[in-house]
């Protein structure tokens, strides 16, 4: 009897023990690795989790990967479906160093954004190679579209992307665009001097004019210079701002918000009684409450909270709405007035659609022409003579 007791208690000493130790073996080597690798973990709550599983389809297509996955995106939206590497372990190899690549999913319990993990291993504890191999990935590439997003929630979403456009292909005159383009640059290369002095980093541009005269297209032109993508917020959202600003990329983005003459809340506080009148209390007003008003915009715009480094355009066509304190210099650096057509632009738009020039001989220009009158007549499939007619230009015998 005795000797059944010590056999059945060696036995289950023994199997404690070994239940103990089975995971000695994996902790060990877990622990080896550790000490003689370096790692690099990304999730697919970042966009560098994208950014490198594009990057590994786009230099390595040929190579003979036995698991695969299909992506278009980080939102699912893209129209360019990548063929990149799919669960399990992966080798590729960056400047004669051998990485060790392997994508899994995530326990359920992670939350929506984390469903998935990304680890890059390799031999060694230097991280010099890491640092050159994802200064690789993220070199800036040649872009051809401008990505819109909206605020969705509080996130900003991609919503659509738009082609780039050249400032030479937006008709305005040639000081205009002088005087534009070299805020820009100014404004880009001057973060040093802008920290230094203790001045906030951040460019406010309003394009003010009637409505066809192209502010919208300058947008475009302006993103498409910098490479920079679109944050579109309505001027019906303003109590949204702090959201869309504490999610704003701080470089490399631009927050857009067209026609903000329709919000009440930026309106001038010294007002004749017919604009009081006019801006009698509307649905806008009643979801605003007290979350937006003029001074929390104007705080959110250049305040303690403002983001850095932020390039802020907003477009109007009724500048004279518009509260003073919205328009002095630190929340608005350059206000761009865009006008009817005239002589130069005329020409400049001759040159785009026709590569011909204006008559020499001409007087006027018929009054309260704007550039999308122009660009309606050549959507009819109007000569530059039968635009020229339109428009009212009147020429004399020489």
């Amino acid at each position: 009897m005795r000797s059944l007791l010590l056999a059945s208690a060696t036995i289950t000493i023994a199997g404690i023990i070994g239940f103990w130790c089975k995971d000695v073996p994996i902790k060990l080597w877990a622990f080896i690795m550790r000490q003689i690798t370096t790692s690099i973990h990304l999730t697919t709550h970042h966009l560098s989790f994208y950014v490198l599983m594009e990057w590994i389809a786009t230099n390595y297509p040929h190579k003979n990967f036995r698991n695969f996955k299909m992506q278009n995106g980080r939102w699912g939206n893209d129209d360019d479906t990548i063929l990149t590497i799919g669960y399990g372990g992966h080798l590729i190899r960056f400047k004669k160093h051998i990485f060790y690549v392997t994508l899994s999913e995530r326990e359920a319990q992670a939350t929506r954004e984390d469903k998935e993990i990304l680890t890059i291993r390799k031999l060694g504890r230097n991280r010099k190679i890491f640092e050159e191999f994802f200064e690789e990935v993220t070199k800036p590439k040649i872009r051809k579209n401008i990505i819109v997003y909206d605020l969705n929630e509080s996130w900003w979403r991609p919503r659509t992307e738009i082609p780039s456009r050249s400032f030479d292909s937006v008709f305005m005159e040639s000081d205009n665009r002088k005087l534009l383009v070299t805020t820009i640059d100014k404004f880009i290369s001057s973060e040093t001097w802008y920290v230094e002095h203790g001045i906030p980093y951040q460019l406010g541009i309003l394009l003010h004019g009637i409505p066809g005269s192209g502010k919208s297209s300058l947008i475009r032109a302006i993103a498409s210079y910098l490479k920079y993508d679109i944050y579109y917020l309505s001027s019906s959202q303003l109590y949204r701002l702090d959201s869309g600003l504490e999610k704003l990329p701080s470089k490399g983005s631009i927050m857009v918000i067209e026609d903000i003459d329709c919000s009440s809340t930026l309106h001038s506080r010294h007002q004749t009684p017919e604009q009081k009148l006019d801006n009698s209390p509307k649905l806008e007003n009643l979801m605003l409450g007290s979350i937006a008003n003029l001074a929390d915009v104007l705080n959110l715009i250049d305040g303690l909270c403002s983001t850095h480094g932020r390039i802020l355009i907003m477009t109007t066509n009724f500048i004279d709405k518009l509260d003073p304190a919205l328009l002095r210099p630190g929340r608005i650096d350059l206000s761009l007035k865009m006008g009817y057509v005239n002589n130069e632009i005329l020409t400049q738009f001759a040159h785009a659609f026709y590569d011909h020039d204006i008559p020499s001989n001409f007087v006027s220009i018929r009054p309260k022409l704007s550039c999308a009158d122009l660009q309606g007549y050549v959507l009819e499939g109007c000569s530059l003579d039968e635009i020229l007619s339109r428009v009212g230009i009147h020429t004399y015998d020489t």
